[in-house]
């Protein structure tokens, strides 16, 4: 009995030092004590769904966080948009998720916004009556208190020293109270921040005038400014992307009914959002790690880029000599009229092929669907109450999917190389490969499929890019009935032949196409999905595919029963 208890001390032990603590920084901007019990909760949570490791918080304030990083004493850090930009730029710290706020009305959110505003009877209309009136903000560092609202000030020429008392009050509230009072004339604080008082009883929104309102498609607030994303979590440069991986999984798949989304006062997390237009806001006001563009001097700029000075200047010279050359050869090359065109034939190749690394960069923008796709589907199975086993399960195979496409990348750099070659395949077989990708996000949107198969002619065609195209198609069409609601969503491919072409036919149910843009529709950089980061790049590639690389054409049309149908033909002979 006493070899089988030491054994068992033993092999505890050992399981104990097995598990590797994980440190996750947070910004404690209310306090320690507060931030730890806010995030408690979410460490426990990720040392359950995360195996072998034992997370743990870590409050800090600015400068701690700042210091923390620069050591590698943390391993994952959560902080505000504005000081994770800033961590970004100085430390290499990546994002891997975005959190979903829940509004005061039980809206659930993933940016937010500032909003400037007086009393209606105040007597200012609009931001250039600011001027000469008291103004109040939150704190001189708060990103939707102060930070966003000085960017439209400054977007109209009105700067601190424009108004006759400019004071920082220390909260949102006590903004909007100040107003309330008539301490000030007008102040700024965070969306949500007048309907949350407004529930709460303490003012009547009916008295606020908001200046400058703006207006976004599913966002339900009064905002003056443009939205920008809420708090990351993000991942130091040395932290294995192995284990970020493992943490995203986790987040994507935290319950919103959950004791770690209820004790932080979310409702969990989502993919990581596009944060390049906080970077493009600091940089205008000149904030955090651009701070120091207010203070460069010609002094400062030589000492710092000496030597790229020096380059330049060498480069500059060596411009000038050979302008000089070239203005003395200026009659020969006259002479020589063909070989010109030859090497303007060879830069318009080299321009040509800048553009295809263009497009292939652009086309990452499938692989942010995709992984949207992925957080849908695990909050989608959190329903059924499904075991955490397969859904992490899924949540693995969707990551996966967003790899595969990541490869096709490296597929339209060799668009129009002209070693290529074509294989013979069943465009029924492409399609079949297309919903492996795809069916499962369609399956959990509730949108059935109907396949029809009359093609059985194999044609050589290039399947990776058709297999793009069908791809694009088909997410449009997705996120065309999602969007409006369709009842009994539906989606019908069939494919049928004559002599000399095969057809592919891709039909929805939806409402269609708005006539007036349906010729625009293939037009580069067109997109009629503004709010949803659309590139504009999707239709355009497709219609570049089937007709430059396949030979072949496409063509959209809007059904009389409604809906929209997209046909590809292909030559049965290339």
């Amino acid at each position: 009995m006493l070899w089988r208890f030491l054994f068992l001390v033993c092999f505890t032990t050992l399981s104990l030092f097995a598990v590797e603590t994980v440190r996750v920084g947070v910004l404690a901007k209310r306090g320690s004590a507060i931030t730890v019990e806010k995030w408690s909760a979410t460490a426990e949570y990720l040392s359950r769904e995360v195996d072998g490791y034992r997370f743990e918080i870590v409050p800090l304030g600015f400068e701690a966080l700042y210091e923390s990083v620069e050591r590698n004493e943390i391993d994952f850090v959560l902080t505000n948009t504005a000081y994770y930009v800033e961590l970004e730029y100085l430390y290499g710290v990546s994002r891997i998720a975005t959190l979903k706020n829940i509004s005061s009305q039980g809206d659930v959110l993933t940016s937010f916004g500032g909003v400037i505003f007086t009393k209606k009877d105040s007597g200012i209309k609009t931001l250039d009556d600011l001027k000469g009136k008291r103004f109040g903000a939150v704190n001189i560092s708060s990103f939707g208190g102060w930070i966003m609202a000085e960017k439209e000030l400054h977007n109209k020429g009105i700067d601190i020293d424009d108004f006759s008392e400019f004071r920082f009050f220390g909260s949102h509230d006590s903004v909007v109270l100040a107003v309330k009072e008539g301490e000030i004339d007008a102040g700024t604080v965070r969306t949500d921040t007048i309907e949350r008082m407004a529930n709460e009883g303490i003012i009547d929104s009916k008295v606020c005038n908001v200046l400058a309102p703006k207006q976004y498609a599913g966002f339900p607030f009064k905002v003056s400014t443009a939205l920008y994303p809420e708090w990351p979590f993000a991942k130091l440069p040395l932290t294995p992307d192995e284990l970020a991986d493992k943490v995203l999984i986790a987040l994507l798949q935290m319950p919103s009914d959950s004791k770690a989304a209820e004790s932080a006062h979310v409702a969990g997390w989502t993919i990581p959002l596009d944060y390049s237009k906080v970077h493009l806001l600091l940089q205008e006001l000149h904030l955090g790690p651009y701070a120091e563009l207010k203070k460069l001097t010609f002094s400062h700029i030589y000492k710092k880029y000496m030597w790229w000075f020096y380059g330049v200047l060498a480069g500059f010279l060596a411009v000038i000599t050979v302008l000089l050359y070239i203005s003395r050869l200026n009659a020969q090359l006259r002479e020589k009229k063909e070989q010109i065109e030859a090497m303007n034939a060879g830069l318009e190749q080299k321009v040509h092929e800048k553009e295809e690394v263009m497009i292939a960069h652009q086309w990452r923008q499938p692989i942010t669907v995709i992984a949207m796709g992925a957080n849908n589907l695990l909050a989608d199975v959190e329903l059924d109450d499904v075991e955490s086993e397969s859904v992490k399960h899924s949540a693995t195979m969707m990551l996966e999917q967003t790899h595969h496409l990541s490869k096709t990348i490296d597929d339209f750099k060799n668009f129009f190389r002209p070693n290529k070659k074509a294989e013979m395949i069943l465009v029924n077989d492409i399609l079949e490969e297309n919903f492996s990708i795809v069916g499962k996000s369609l399956e959990n949107h509730n949108i059935a499929v109907e396949k029809e198969y009359g093609s059985q002619t194999p044609i050589a065609i290039y399947s990776r890019e058709l297999l793009q195209v069908f791809i694009n198609i088909l997410k449009n069409a997705q996120e065309a009935l999602i969007e409006n609601e369709v009842n009994e969503p539906l989606i019908s491919v069939t494919t049928r032949e004559d002599e000399a072409h095969v057809h592919i036919s891709i039909c929805d149910n939806g409402k269609g196409i708005d006539p007036s843009i349906l010729a625009k529709i293939y037009d580069p950089y067109f997109s009629t999905k503004v709010e949803k980061n659309g590139t504009g790049l999707g239709l355009y590639m497709s219609k570049t595919i089937i007709e430059k690389h396949l030979n072949g054409q496409i063509k959209a049309e809007n059904r009389k029963e409604g809906g929209v149908c997209f046909t590809v033909s292909l030559p049965k002979e290339g």
